[in-house]
């Protein structure tokens, strides 16, 4: 038979839709109805049970959910960015709308052209009716918005959409509120709605001016009513038919009944024609006046056929029949979604009908009518409907025009649906044990029959007679396989692939076998459209169920882990339970055993996916698809899944070559059917690596040795004999025959990839890219085995003929021909088969460095694919937000092809397939040359894989061919995006060797495809610049990465190569290399080989950038904390540029940051001996930790530090040069010191303006030594106290003040000397704290007790007092006696001890004066003594002092005459206290004061004698 393939398009949606904008419909019921009830389907809540569609827009309506959501998409195929129609709506996310209670049938979409309003009627069992209406405009644009933002806007879009007025009618239909069961529901445009009832009536509902009107309709009675004139049919037939286990039963608590309308359907004409079509149980079709509301013709459909085994039986239109049998019509739920098709006739059919067309009948009508046959599933029954001429207005008669009957081989089936395209062609899908049958066939003239009527019509060309008249007309595009993946087939796959099992280690030997068969297994699951991810969802929430249920105490930590993929969540849970068991009489690990339990586990795993999966696929029905231009194309809708009927591949050769051709293709598949799976994939491996690498022998050799070792066993001397004789029937042909077939297999349609080549088209949608994909893979699919099988044939024709023999040569270079076609074929199925894997996934979401990010194609495939619980009830998971990522085709086609690959002008089941061919012919397959090696398509492939982010394919599709420079240039960059940084630079060298040193003086054609524009050798006829440009540019791909040392590989490798000496044209510029020394230099530094990078610094042509590089040396060895080796390079000439670099980045730089520059700058000025400008560095990086706010226990060390180190600097500077010009600090420090301003007495306008910002003033180092000490006491006080103090360093006399009121009496009186502060208020603390002694340790022993310490924690904390003898309270005065001799003396006049005896009197006048201060008064001061008396009332004491300042004064007998004047005494002190004393009322001091007026009273008189003498 010849070769030919229908490949139907097939497509998940729960691949391709993201996650839902879920809206709950607005309701006024107060009681609503639960997803959860009863009679819940046993399957996944996003598989649909109904469907409709509207081609204007392109819109989807699937009821899902058990019937309680209608889901809104789009399975328009171009995209919204480039859609060259203006009625497509674009919904980047599918819309749910949850209604209260499960909806009848199938809602309706319209789209109503005179209001520019979406329409959708829906009606609920609870007998409310819906209508959900959005502006057509403004969901377009949503859509558009959407698209653009990768379906990040389309819910804000959608729900600016909503806001705008009430998008939801909803209406309580009141003839359903009496329990009236509706069966059928049906809207014949967004006003008019019918409702079919199990009673055999219908309620019309009317829509006008917003408001709803009820029409109850009833059959006519017997007048208006007649059987239509049909053939008589004697055989009987049943009405039962298989159907799917998940296919939903009746709900609803009545009986069905003969009458129940099980089917509706309509016509409305623009005029006043409007007519309604029912169909009952009781196969009575009924023909109702939508105008009038009456039945006006009522129609016995028979239930079987006593006809011929033609497929196409027509009668004339007057013919009689009687009644059938009355065996009843499946219910509603039960049959297909529709048994009624209107075939309508076009205007222009219309008007040639006025002007005298053959055909009397306005438009048909086509019936379904099933049969128990085990033949045919039933057959369709055809009607003619005459309307009145000149009224237009009135229904004529239903005259039967014919029957098709279902193909043969349909027995038992059940129709999901069927549809009629232009009036010609119809389509039906059948289930076939729960698998999709889609077939058509051609109604040859039975709408347009005259009168005469006609005969059968096969409708065939010639090439498909045969198979048409045994399928009764039909031709099978999809139809039900046996799956071949059974227990034996992984069975013997696992017993094929190499593994060591370490027994010694159990755990790593369990882990190993696990990996091996969950690997096998999972690269199955995810194959490609094979398994939906909502099938892989249900089945492990399935599996999970059954571990809790049957081990619930010993659950393994897998299923509490969260995984990035699905894949990975699926490979670690399965089997996860199972565990390596020992033998109970070796005690040997049982891992035959385990891996067989495993094997089990993952048998039953994929037994629920399979389940699952049946379930996703079983058909709803037909929708409708619009092509590019308009055409359309039936579209079967699964539960969860789209299928395009696709073009039918064959090898296309003359009529004289296709017996040759048959032969050929039939021999060929007789070898590679006679393998088992496993042989077939060690084949195909070795195949792979046989062409992935230059041949090691001749291929003749290589390739007898792969048949004997993997296919001669499996050739049977009877198939053996078999071959031979089929090979000789061939003669001299052979080689003709086989040229042809090879030549076909690659063969691809030019006419098909026109448009797309011209770019006249549309960009695909995410479905018609799935589609697409479909198309890809399964024509390449279809051509890999027919090339697989030839190569097979002619290896095995190779080995029956004799070596060096004529036949042995020619079959040699067949088989080199036939392989480089298996080979690309190979490579192709390989890309279309495989998805990304799950770190490119990782990678891609986490941006890595070098790798190009995606587009928003991946990101919408990276949201929920779970619905809310208010939607699926009780299904819920912890893997149900994890969606299969694109295949890796779809990606390609999303990308890099998508301007290149275009919907084209055509029907979606030709542009589909079309839009795959031109993808094919993007690729080698066109021109797979005659050895095996890479064309350049196949390396621009591989290239456009690497900048679409799937590094590792490109990687490993690189390694498929023989190296050579253009996939080696993909594999290189490839390797360096997966972290192969040595293997990457070993390629890019290799590929720089070919170009320096070529082999030939033709251009590689295969790099060129490749390589920018710039490094082309037409851009540049310099071979050494274009040596260098590529080194350049291979350079650039570390950068990203930061991939120093390969940078610094390829830099050093083109500045050697401009080196070179040059072939170029004597005119020619020389390379330019200022960008490599740069790169250069800047990677050496980061890899942290300073000397080098000095070493290039000084060597380097281009001075004009040294400073830069300074600058850039300097920063990155500070960083890297190298400011020692740093100190160490001379840096002859450019010394000043590294100072005013550390300068300024001292400047600018946060001084409590790493690295800290002022103190590199003091370090440098050190090692060069500036030890002035060393200090002047950390002088000023002791003032930048002043303006640091935090804690002075954190700022201070090091601000004293900075203090420190520039006293130790400036002590080594000449005593004439210790000082330092700085700014004025801005913190205050430099207030209590005499400041000399530099600008004091030069006029302003001498000075630049920059000089002009900031005066400057002298630092000695005086004051430098101040500001330590004062930081050091700072911090002493920020030490005993650290909440209260910040990074401001406190002022002398707040520092002293401080440390007296802590009792720091040591510390305070060292401070204030070292700051010059005046100690007056600290000998006047120490006073009271002695008086507070004194009088404690008085009370202490009047009340007979011991002295207390409570209070002389000051006193005893003081290295001074730990010295001293007696009591507490004496050594607290002796401590003042002690400091007071110390630090006060005659330089301070004696003011501390004054102030001492002031505080003593004031705080306590009673106690006694210590007897040492009264002794020093009254030897240095006894006036102030007697003056202190006198203040604080003590007149006694003042009488007494005053006596004993009389009494020590010279006697005036010792005096010399006339020296009566040298004597000195304070009279008017004295006389000051005896006017006191006598006003007061002591009496004992007026009585000292009568002595003392005598004794002052002696000594004058003795004096006034003395005088006189």
């Amino acid at each position: 038979m010849m070769s030919s393939h229908y490949t139907p398009l097939h497509t998940h949606l729960s691949s391709i839709h993201p996650s839902p904008l879920v809206l709950p419909v607005p309701t006024l019921q107060t009681t609503t109805s639960s997803s959860s009830s009863s009679d819940e389907l046993d399957h996944h809540p996003s598989h649909a049970l109904h469907s409709s569609s509207d081609p204007t827009t392109g819109l989807l309506a699937r009821t899902i959910n058990n019937g309680f959501t209608l889901e809104l998409s789009s399975i328009a195929l171009s995209s919204a960015k480039s859609t060259s129609s203006s009625s497509v709506v674009f919904l980047p996310r599918p819309l749910r709308f949850i209604f209260p209670f499960k909806l009848v049938s199938t809602p309706t979409i319209f789209t109503s052209p005179a209001t520019s309003y979406i329409h959708i009627v829906a009606l609920t069992e609870s007998g409310y009716l819906y209508r959900l209406s959005f502006p057509l405009a403004a969901a377009q644009a949503a859509g558009r918005a959407g698209a653009a933002g990768g379906g990040r806007r389309s819910t804000s879009s959608w729900e600016s959409v909503l806001e705008k007025g009430d998008w939801s009618d909803e209406y309580e239909v009141a003839g359903l509120a009496s329990g009236r069961t509706p069966t059928v529901f049906h809207a014949a445009d967004e006003q008019t709605v019918l409702v079919g009832l199990g009673d055999g009536t219908m309620i019309r509902l009317d829509r006008d001016q917003g408001s709803w009107t009820e029409t109850d309709l009833k059959p006519s009675s017997y007048l208006s009513s007649f059987t239509s004139l049909l053939p008589s049919f004697s055989s009987s037939a049943s009405s039962s038919r298989v159907s799917s286990p998940a296919t939903p039963r009746r709900p609803h608590s009545q009986a069905s009944t003969p009458s129940e309308i099980v089917s509706l359907s309509s016509h409305l004409q623009e005029d006043t024609l409007g007519l309604a079509f029912s169909l009952s149980r009781d196969r009575k079709l009924r023909v109702w006046n939508l105008v009038t509301g009456a039945c006006v013709r009522t129609v016995e459909v028979p239930s079987s056929s006593s006809s011929s085994s033609a497929a196409l039986v027509v009668r004339g239109h007057g013919s009689s029949s009687s009644g059938g049998s009355d065996l009843l019509l499946p219910t509603a739920e039960d049959g297909p979604s529709s048994f009624i098709r209107v075939i309508s006739r076009k205007e222009s059919e219309d008007d040639d009908m006025q002007q005298g067309s053959s055909s009397p009948f306005a438009y048909h009508l086509a019936v379904f009518i099933p049969s128990g046959s085990s033949s045919h599933g039933g057959r369709f029954v055809f009607y003619g409907i005459q309307v009145d001429d000149t009224s237009r207005a009135q229904v004529g008669e239903v005259v039967f025009v014919g029957e098709k009957m279902a193909s043969v081989g349909t027995g038992g089936a059940e129709l999901r649906d069927f549809d009629i395209l232009s009036s010609s062609t119809i389509w039906a899908v059948w289930d076939v044990r729960g698998e999709t049958l889609i077939q058509k066939s051609t109604l040859g003239s039975i709408i347009d029959a005259d009168d005469e009527g006609f005969e059968d019509v096969g409708g065939e060309d010639d090439d498909e007679e045969e198979e048409n008249e045994e399928g009764g007309g039909w031709e099978t595009l999809s139809s039900p396989s046996t799956p071949a993946f059974n227990a034996t087939y992984f069975e013997e796959i696992i017993r094929s692939t190499p593994n060591e099992i370490p027994t010694n280690d159990p755990k790593t030997a369990s882990n190993e076998i696990r990996r091996t068969v969950s690997d096998l297994f999972v690269d199955h699951l995810f194959y490609p459209s094979r398994f939906s991810p909502t099938s892989l969802h249900q089945a492990l929430d399935s599996y999970i169920s059954n571990l809790l249920s049957t081990s619930p105490s010993a659950l393994p930590s897998s299923l509490s882990t969260s995984y990035p993929s699905l894949s990975l969540r699926i490979a670690a849970i399965v089997a996860s339970h199972v565990h390596v068991e020992t033998s109970s009489q070796t005690g040997e690990y049982l891992y035959a055993e385990f891996g067989k339990k495993v094997l089990i586990e993952w048998l039953g795993f994929l037994a629920r996916v399979e389940e699952a999966e049946r379930d996703a696929r079983w058909s709803i029905g037909f929708v409708r698809s619009v092509g590019r231009g308009g055409e359309e194309s039936v579209v079967v809708v699964q539960r969860d899944g789209l299928v395009l009927p696709g073009s039918k591949w064959e090898v296309k050769v003359n009529a004289s070559h296709k017996p040759s051709v048959a032969n050929l293709t039939s021999l060929s598949l007789s070898i590679s059917s006679a393998l088992n799976p496993s042989s077939m994939l060690l084949l195909e491996s070795d195949l792979s690596t046989l062409t992935s690498s230059p041949l090691p022998f001749a291929v003749d050799d290589v390739a007898l040795e792969i048949f004997a070792s993997r296919v001669e066993s499996f050739v049977s001397e009877e198939l053996a004999t078999a071959l031979r004789t089929g090979l000789n029937t061939f003669g001299t042909d052979f080689e003709k025959v086989v040229d042809l077939v090879r030549k076909q297999i690659v063969a691809v349609d030019a006419s098909s990839t026109a448009a797309s080549s011209q770019g006249a088209g549309d960009l695909f949608s995410d479905i018609g890219i799935a589609l697409v994909a479909a198309g890809v893979r399964n024509s390449v699919e279809v051509r890999y085995r027919l090339a697989r099988d030839l190569l097979l044939l002619l290896v095995f024709a190779l080995n029956e003929v004799e070596d060096e023999s004529p036949a042995f040569t020619s079959l040699t270079g067949l088989v080199g021909k036939a392989l480089t076609v298996y080979h690309s074929l190979s490579v192709l199925r390989w890309i279309s088969t495989v998805s990304p894997t799950d770190a490119e996934m990782s990678r891609r979401k986490g941006g890595k460095p070098g790798v190009p990010d995606e587009s928003s194609f991946l990101e919408r495939f990276d949201s929920s694919l779970k619905m809310s619980t208010s939607v699926e009830g009780s299904s819920s998971s912890s893997s149900s937000h994890l969606i299969p990522p694109p295949t890796l085709l779809q990606s390609l086609l999303a990308t890099s092809y998508s301007p290149l690959v275009l919907l084209t002008l055509g029907s979606p089941s030709s542009s589909i397939p079309a839009a795959a061919t031109t993808f094919l012919s993007l690729t080698s397959l066109s021109n797979p040359g005659s050895l095996v090696a890479a064309q350049a398509q196949d390396v621009v492939l591989a290239e456009r894989l690497l900048v679409g982010g799937h590094v590792e394919v490109a990687y490993e599709l690189a390694g498929k061919w023989p190296e050579e420079e253009g996939l080696g240039y993909v594999k290189a960059r490839a390797a360096l995006g997966l972290g192969k940084v040595v293997e990457s630079e070993e390629g890019f060298e290799r590929i720089g060797a070919a170009l320096a040193f070529p082999s030939s003086t033709t251009p590689n054609h295969n790099l060129l495809a490749v390589l920018p524009p710039d490094l082309h050798p037409s851009s540049n006829p310099s071979p050494t610049t274009n040596l260098v440009n590529f080194y350049r540019h291979v350079s650039l791909f570390y950068e990203p990465l930061s991939i120093h040392a390969s940078i610094v590989r390829f830099c050093n490798l083109a500045i050697e190569a401009a080196g070179f000496p040059s072939s170029s044209p004597p005119n020619a510029a020389p390379p330019k290399t200022k960008d490599l020394w740069s790169r250069l230099y800047k990677s050496t530094v980061a890899l942290g080989r300073y000397e080098d990078a000095y070493m290039i610094l000084t060597t380097t042509p281009h001075r004009e950038t040294t400073n830069d590089a300074i600058s850039h040396l300097i920063t990155a060895m500070c960083h890297a904390g190298e400011v020692d080796r740093l100190n160490q390079f001379t840096f002859v000439g450019f010394q000043d540029v590294v100072e005013r670099t550390l300068a300024f980045k001292a400047r600018h730089s946060d001084p409590m940051a790493f690295p800290n520059y002022l103190l590199v700058l003091y370090a440098w000025h050190v090692r060069r001996g500036d030890y002035r400008n060393a200090a002047s560095a950390m002088y000023q990086q002791g003032r930048r930790f002043g303006e640091v706010n935090g804690l002075f226990t954190d700022i201070g060390p090091r601000r004293a530090k900075s203090y420190l180190l520039a006293i130790n600097a400036l002590s080594l500077v000449d005593k004439k040069h210790a000082w330092l010009a700085v700014p004025i600090a801005s913190d205050g420090s430099s207030k209590t010191r005499k400041r000399r301003k530099l600008t004091s007495h030069i006029p302003e306008e001498k000075f630049s303006k920059a000089s002009r910002a900031k005066d400057v003033e002298i630092v000695e180092l005086e004051d430098i030594r101040r500001d330590y000490n004062l930081v050091l006491s700072t911090l002493v006080l920020a030490e005993r106290f650290p909440d209260s103090f910040q990074s401001n360093v406190l002022s002398a006399e707040d520092s002293v003040a401080l440390f007296v009121q802590a009792g720091m009496f040591d510390q305070a009186i060292l401070t204030a000397r070292q700051l010059q502060v005046d100690m007056t208020g600290i000998f006047e603390r120490l006073a009271i704290k002695a008086v507070d002694a004194a009088q404690s340790a008085a009370h202490a022993r009047s009340m007979g007790m011991p002295e207390s310490y409570d209070e002389l924690d000051w006193l005893l904390s003081s290295p001074v007092v730990s010295s001293l003898d007696g009591p507490i309270a004496g050594r607290a005065t002796q401590y003042l006696k002690i400091m007071l001799e110390r630090h006060d003396g005659p330089e301070t006049f004696h003011r501390y001890r004054a102030a001492v005896l002031e505080k003593l009197l004031e705080s306590d006048r009673r106690l006694p004066l210590p007897t040492w201060l009264i002794e020093f008064f009254s030897t240095n001061d006894p006036e102030h003594l007697v003056q202190a008396c006198l203040k604080y009332d003590l007149y006694e004491e003042a009488v007494k002092h005053s006596l004993d300042l009389v009494r020590k004064a010279p006697a005036t007998d010792v005096l010399a005459p006339k020296q009566a004047g040298v004597t000195y005494l304070p009279y008017n002190l004295l006389d000051v206290v005896l006017k006191v004393v006598r006003a007061s009322e002591n009496e004992k001091a007026k009585g000292l004061a009568a002595t003392l007026e005598r004794v002052v009273e002696k000594r004058i008189v003795s004096l006034q004698g003395l005088a006189r003498r």
